[in-house]
């Protein structure tokens, strides 16, 4: 096919180790496997054979992942800069093989749609600290999907035009999710408003960004994170110089009084994913086995067909009030 101009390959290669010229003898690792890419010529035949992009799951089926619950190591701070804990061994215990089984079987339903406008490979769920004293498959645990194609990594503004067996869909969203949850389990009544982070005067890109930053920490911040600076820049908001963390805090405790205690670690960001992953999860359980609906996940949102999404609501409301003891306030898109 290669001599035909039909693929171009890419040979698989090992990296070498840095030789620091102390005589060593060099150290080679596994890097890339020989990849195999269709050139211009084969995508032209295959459109025309009718194989286009959305044709490419009936014809090459995808493969379901067999290990589909991986535990990474506590995440590091390099020189300011987050590094993400390592890949982990672990020893199954009951409670993992039932999420394991849960996931497994997510899997085998949902591949029998046909998301057009992306691919489906299956589901891994993925849990962090684990090598924390005390670990038990509690800390984050969201699912994501598998597979370069998958539809995770569209453009949030291209995932409206997603199709489920040719039907159109809806994007339920959880507003404020993290904030919601811990409203929920610190015993605090949502406020009475449709979006958490409009408190008036402030624009809310800039109350998402303290509050999401302060939760993605272990305590506050006194300057701005770069990421945070980013989110309001890429939202076309130019904050005050003299609105900093530190004085903002007061303003925002005064609205989240929940959070006054985050530096004591008594919940953290992973006990929150946690929480959060067990009501999307429960919620696509539920539809798949109370009705055979189909739902698709996006962090703290669902995807379902639009003839769905009163029954996709209602269940989500539930699993979020089953878990926090509040309703949530949903976003349907």
């Amino acid at each position: 096919m290669e001599t035909a101009g039909l693929i171009d390959v890419s040979l698989g290669r090992n990296s070498q180790a840095i030789d620091f010229g102390g005589g060593q003898k060099p150290v080679h690792s596994p890097s890339f496997a020989t990849r195999f890419r269709p050139t211009a010529t084969m995508a032209t035949m295959a459109l025309e054979a009718g194989i286009g992009d959305q044709a490419v799951s009936k014809h090459f089926p995808p493969q379901l992942p067999k290990q589909v619950i991986e535990v990474r190591a506590k995440s590091e701070n390099t020189r300011g800069r987050k590094v993400k804990g390592k890949k982990l061994k672990f020893a199954h215990t009951e409670k993992s093989r039932a999420m394991e089984a849960e996931i497994k079987e997510l899997n085998r339903f949902l591949v029998t749609f046909e998301l057009e406008g992306a691919g489906f490979s299956g589901y891994r769920r993925l849990f962090h600290e684990g090598d924390v004293e005390g670990f038990d498959f509690q800390w984050g645990g969201r699912i994501y999907g598998v597979g370069d194609y998958s539809y995770e990594n569209m453009k949030k503004s291209d995932r409206p035009n997603l199709k489920i067996d040719g039907e159109p869909i809806v994007e339920i969203d959880i507003n404020a999710s993290y904030l919601s949850i811990l409203h929920g389990i610190s015993g605090y009544p949502l406020p009475q408003k449709d979006d958490l982070y409009d408190i008036g005067g402030i624009d809310r890109t800039i109350i998402k960004a303290w509050v999401s930053s302060t939760i993605g920490h272990h305590s506050f911040h006194t300057r701005w994170p770069k990421n945070a600076i980013q989110e309001i820049e890429d939202a076309g908001i130019e904050k005050p110089k003299e609105m900093t963390m530190t004085s903002l805090q007061p303003v925002i405790l005064d609205h989240f009084p929940m959070l006054g205690d985050w530096p004591s670690g008594r919940v953290t960001w992973a006990d929150l994913m946690f929480t959060e992953s067990e009501i999307i999860i429960g919620t696509m359980l539920e539809l798949m086995r109370g009705y055979g609906i189909p739902c698709f996940s996006v962090h703290d949102s669902i995807i379902v067909r639009r003839k769905d999404k009163q029954i996709a609501m209602e269940t989500l409301e539930s699993q979020f009030l089953g878990r926090t003891t509040i309703a949530p306030r949903l976003k349907v898109k």
